[in-house]
């Protein structure tokens, strides 16, 4: 077994199957400390209760800003954060057509999109925002914005875009900007 993954919620069965595996994980503050058997993976609650201890505090961790915007933060480090926003907004996009699709096939396509947009495109700008100095006390931090996308292209298009306007300044998101091509145009 492994630590739960995402579970497509289709009934009662499911939606308990999906509570228990949340429960399980720590959100509902269990007392065991791994998610999985094989000791893998801590449980969200183990790993919050890791946080306030000195090793993590000594591993270079610096604080980063208060509920950051794309507006409060320097020019350079802006269009990375309306990145980020976009990226959020995309995933609510996602979701949107996840609950929209009739087809189980295509369910199923949103799924993998939506966890895969989580993991290999957020994920790596959100983490790379927090290594953004604003001062030497503060580091930059993923606003999780609403971004507007325009409505002459779609939403894909205009990641690709914003990536490609930022691979120069930013070539530590190398990696999710090569990413951005497996997206689909539009409601795929």
């Amino acid at each position: 077994g492994d630590s739960g993954g995402l579970v497509l919620i289709s009934d009662l069965a499911t939606v308990e199957q999906a509570l228990e595996t949340i429960i399980h994980q720590g959100e509902g503050v269990s007392e065991d400390r791994y998610a999985d058997p094989s000791h893998a993976e801590l449980t969200h609650h183990a790993k919050f209760a890791e946080l306030p201890h000195d090793e993590v505090i000594r591993s270079g961790v610096i604080p980063a800003v208060v509920n950051p915007s794309v507006a409060s933060l320097p020019a350079n480090i802006a269009p990375v954060a309306a990145f980020s926003d976009a990226l959020t907004t995309y995933l609510y996009l996602v979701m949107d057509r996840l609950i929209s699709t009739a087809s189980e096939d295509s369910h199923h396509h949103q799924v993998g999109l939506l966890y895969g947009a989580m993991v290999a495109l957020l994920a790596p700008v959100a983490r790379y925002l927090m290594t953004l100095p604003l001062n030497e006390n503060e580091v930059a931090g993923p606003p999780f914005g609403f971004f507007e996308f325009s409505s002459a292209t779609s939403p894909e298009a205009q990641l690709r875009s914003m990536a490609a306007d930022l691979a120069t300044d930013h070539p530590e998101l190398q990696v999710a900007f090569d990413l951005l091509h497996r997206l689909p145009e539009g409601n795929e």
